[in-house]
């Protein structure tokens, strides 16, 4: 039997319940008595409760049985001051006869051998080894072996306790990685806008200070290639061309400049009640649509009525409409033909939010990978060739100054939608 359970693994895994069920079994059939249980003590050591009982006749297992110290103090001094407790005639022994009339007789005991367990140099229960039938006398022999489980028994509670130690201990390491992971997450964010907002600030500067010295010039190159223009009317053909290029690139420098502005500084709101399906409707109607892309709409006739600027709105529409039309062109420009017909399509849709309105702008486009899509709003961030940076960062701004939000869901040679909410507000 000893040699069983010192190779029973459950018995150094830390699963008390389970040790104690082989050692209860183990010790039955070694020792052929009805009944082996475990008892420990409460915090208090008031009673002592049973963990494990196992019935050999039945092959059962139970437990939760109380016995508490004030009702047996014999049994419960003779456990604290002696090795063992060999009763042979468990009736009559004055540390076990307390217990015939609730424990002995209703379960046919006539002789108990009980061991106290100890642990850590305290006795912390007691294994019990309860005969049924004629009263038995407990040879020396027995009586000795009648230690050895219980040892086991607090080999299995150290087993126990190193394992919710161990627990416990990778718990802590757990929380406490993940703590550091939070606060290098805070102290990273925290950085990232601090360099944010100073690269903003240098900006801002820098905008007011040079925007007027940029656009004096760019207004006299504006005047002169106007003239120049007409001057050469229906003369050079490729005069006429670069001519026309030049005002292309000092219109665009001229949006690049407008953008800045707007981003560091804004501009006046004059905002109005109204509904928004008459804005999209003209901006869809004014905006130039590329060659061989399609731009549909739409737009849902019972929308609330909101507080939105007209202007800063359709800044927001057309910097989305732009930014899809650029996306669909650039797949365009990829695309395989063995893959078959690739139709450019970008869609406007407006609809009812949850006290609101909901604009959504989606293309069938080049997509963004997950890190573009991240930083899709912030400012200054591109990844094509000919842009500021700015169009979704000032589309950002402007839809938080109404009080709303922007979301933005992007596959990868997929498409985009972006989903601008603008929220019912009170008429002040």
């Amino acid at each position: 039997m000893l040699m069983e359970m010192a190779k029973s693994k459950e018995l150094y895994q830390g699963v008390l319940h389970d040790s104690l069920r082989i050692i209860t079994e183990a010790v039955a059939r070694t020792f052929e008595v009805q009944m082996v249980s475990v008892w420990l003590f409460t915090e208090n050591r008031s009673m002592i409760r049973c963990v494990d009982m196992y019935e050999l006749s039945t092959d059962n297992h139970s437990q939760g049985m109380e016995l508490k110290a004030a009702d047996y103090p014999a049994y419960f001094k003779a456990l604290a001051k002696e090795e063992l407790i060999a009763a042979h005639d468990a009736h009559n022994d004055p540390r076990t006869r307390e217990f015939l009339d609730s424990y002995l007789a209703p379960f046919g005991i006539t002789s108990m051998l009980d061991v106290p367990i100890r642990l850590k140099g305290q006795i912390i229960g007691a294994v019990c080894y309860e005969h049924v039938g004629p009263p038995r006398k407990w040879t020396m022999a027995e009586q000795n072996f009648a230690h050895a489980p219980a040892d086991y028994i607090s080999l299995a509670m150290e087993a126990e306790e190193r394992r919710q130690a161990e627990e416990e201990l990778a718990k802590y390491r757990d929380h406490l990685e993940e703590l550091v992971k939070e606060r290098t997450r805070d102290l990273e964010a925290a950085q990232e806008e601090l360099v944010k907002r100073e690269k903003l600030s240098v900006l801002g500067q820098l905008t007011a200070t040079v925007s007027h010295e940029i656009r004096n010039p760019l207004g006299v190159i504006r005047a002169s290639a106007y003239y120049l223009q007409r001057k050469s009317v229906g003369k050079d053909e490729k005069t006429a061309k670069h001519l026309n290029r030049i005002e292309e690139q000092v219109a665009l420098c001229d949006t690049i400049v407008g953008d800045l502005l707007e981003y560091t500084r804004g501009s006046r709101s004059e905002v109005i009640h109204g509904k928004i399906n008459p804005l999209l409707e003209k901006v869809l109607e004014e905006i130039a649509t590329p060659e061989q892309v399609t731009l549909v709409s739409e737009l849902s006739p019972e929308l609330t009525m909101v507080l939105f600027d007209r202007d800063k709105i359709r800044r927001v529409v057309i910097n989305l409409i732009l930014n899809a039309f650029t996306a669909v062109t650039m797949r365009r420009e990829k695309w395989n033909n063995e893959q078959g017909p690739y139709h450019p399509l970008v869609k406007v849709t407006s609809s009812a939010a949850d006290n609101g309105i909901r604009i959504e702008v989606e293309d069938n486009g080049i997509g963004m990978d997950d890190e573009t899509a991240r930083r899709a709003f912030e400012p200054l961030f591109t990844t094509w060739a000919r842009g500021t940076g700015l169009g979704l960062a000032i589309v950002k701004k402007i839809v938080e100054e109404h009080g709303g939000s922007v979301s933005l869901d992007s596959i990868l040679n997929h498409g985009t939608k972006v989903t601008v909410i603008i929220p019912k507000r009170v008429k002040s």
